[in-house]
């Protein structure tokens, strides 16, 4: 009785929505995943840039106190 309820209730499964509903999840997931990336990669570039000024700054005060000695 319960094996045949269960195999009947897998049988009216629409198997199209819930592979739909699976694709759409791991879409989910994935755009999620690639966003975060986005937003660490850019993130990342601005300390960069922050990196860069201040090894400028630090090679030009190298500099000057080199040319004063």
């Amino acid at each position: 009785m319960i094996l045949a309820r269960l195999r009947r209730a897998i049988q009216e499964q629409n198997w199209f929505a819930v592979v739909l509903e699976i694709v759409i999840v791991v879409l989910g997931v994935v755009i999620g995943f690639q966003i975060s990336a986005w937003g660490e990669a850019r993130a990342d570039r601005a300390q960069e840039q922050v990196y860069l000024q201040q090894l400028a700054a630090d090679l030009r005060a190298t500099e000057a106190l080199m040319d004063s000695t």
